[in-house]
């Protein structure tokens, strides 16, 4: 079944990335016809969302209401006026274009967990615009790693004038933060399609099979959990934890209250440090996969799909950590979630005998 909810696009990036430029160029291609953009802006006057009524945009300004707060009530407020709204039925997307100085995830909170929204609204994707010409000297800022770190897909911005090292240090700091995520040149990426044609391709399931290429190759039988260890990126000068990421592979059907609850306890626990969680659950009494996003301490609502991509029945979550051992998580969900009847571990690309 399609889901009903309206998709909600978070559009996010620093100060001067160019996020006001790809959404009115963007915006006027006919395939975003019934979008409804959000502005978020700090000041009582704003400007975007001038600019993009001028574009014929239908825009509304979520003025003083800064989404690096914890507490969006404002944008709260505004998603539910439009989903109890008589338009509702005519928006086919809602457009977050957040401020250059915000962490998108209060957005994504908002939704998630809240059970009006939530039944009404998805995040289908956060697009985070990155600037090719002040990457690295930006990456220090908090608010610009966890923009990048919240992202599906990140578009460089002015790579036409930026030089080639440039632009390569630029996708060095974008993997270094979020290495699940999809990169493209704003120059080469229309937004437009992202929205309408790529969003199944930047799904969190794919993205994360996509990281561990092998993920199934010499896949350990069915009732096994396994743990795959991935990239280890080295700290850069600008921020010092490591960023690491690593494969549960959970084996046979899962209890879904024991597992939700084991998943909801760590992020509680070690959300600062769990950075992304994607991945397939298989579980009990269901033929069809879960699809599963976090990111920090937030869980996306899940996402039932109506059948296996592959037709191969296997979880597994991929994880972007730092400063977490991948061992310690491995233990944890082995005891909250099942008994460790046969545990492995290996690389992402060489299998090492499971140990009994």
């Amino acid at each position: 079944m399609q889901d009903p909810r309206i998709p909600v696009y978070v559009v996010t990036g620093f100060l001067g990335a160019g996020k006001t430029t790809l959404l009115r160029r963007a915006l006027k291609d006919p395939r975003l016809s019934g979008s409804l953009l959000l502005v978020n802006e700090v000041a009582e006057l704003g400007v975007d969302d001038r600019l993009m009524r001028l574009d014929g945009t239908e825009a509304v300004l979520l003025a003083n209401g800064c989404l690096c707060c914890a507490a969006s009530e404002g944008l709260s407020q505004t998603l539910q006026k439009i989903v109890e709204s008589e338009a509702a039925p005519a928006i086919s997307r809602v457009i977050v274009e957040t401020t250059g100085l915000a962490d998108p995830l209060p957005v994504i909170s908002t939704i998630a967990i809240h059970p009006f929204l939530s039944a009404r609204l998805r995040v289908e994707m956060v697009v985070t615009i990155v600037d090719s010409m002040h990457a690295v000297e930006s990456e220090g800022s908090a608010d610009y790693a966890r923009q990048i770190q919240s992202a599906d897909v990140v578009l460089l911005s002015k790579t036409d004038l930026a030089t080639p090292a440039q632009v390569d240090a630029t996708t060095g700091v974008v993997r270094r933060h979020n290495p699940l995520c999809a990169v493209h040149r704003v120059c080469d990426a229309d937004f437009a399609d992202l929205v309408t044609c790529m969003s199944s391709e930047h799904r969190a399931d794919r993205l994360a099979t996509g990281l561990f290429s092998t993920i199934l190759d010499g896949a350990a039988p069915a009732e096994r959990t396994r743990l795959r260890i991935g990239q280890r990126f080295a700290p850069s000068s600008v921020h010092t934890s490591s960023v690491q990421t690593f494969c549960l592979e959970l084996g046979d059907d899962l209890d879904w209250l024991r597992l939700s609850v084991w998943l909801s306890l760590m992020l509680h626990r070690h959300g600062a440090n769990v950075l992304r969680i994607k991945g397939f659950l298989a579980l009990e009494n269901r033929d069809a996969p879960v699809v599963v996003n976090c990111v920090r301490h937030v869980i996306y609502f899940p996402e039932h799909l109506d059948a296996w991509p592959d037709g191969d029945r296997r979880s597994f979550l991929v994880f972007i950590v730092k400063d977490l051992m991948p061992d310690a998580v491995l233990r944890s969900f082995l005891a909250c979630v099942r008994r460790p009847a046969s545990i492995g571990l290996s690389t992402s690309r060489t299998a090492v005998p499971a140990i009994a």
